[in-house]
């Protein structure tokens, strides 16, 4: 009988140390998921910079041709 109960004993055991195993495992996975869905978020925040810097640039020549316009009708008398 107690052998019984010792090998139950150790089945139960084993079978815990399984499932701390896959439990461990499973959470490596999901924190590496994470990591990289961070970077993701990381890489997309870089290129939305860039696509502002790149707007700004943009906005700033729209800016100087306008006021070449204005110039421009201003010596013509178009524009006061």
């Amino acid at each position: 009988m107690k052998e019984l109960i010792k090998e139950g004993i150790e089945t139960y055991r084993y079978r815990g140390l399984i499932n701390q195993s896959k439990l461990e495992g499973g959470i490596r996975l999901l924190l590496a998921s994470l990591e990289q869905i961070l970077v993701s978020f990381g890489l997309l925040l870089v290129s939305l910079e860039r696509i502002l810097v790149n707007l700004e640039r943009i906005l700033v020549g729209l800016e100087q041709i306008l006021v070449r316009m204005e110039r421009i009708l201003v010596s013509f008398g178009l524009y006061s």
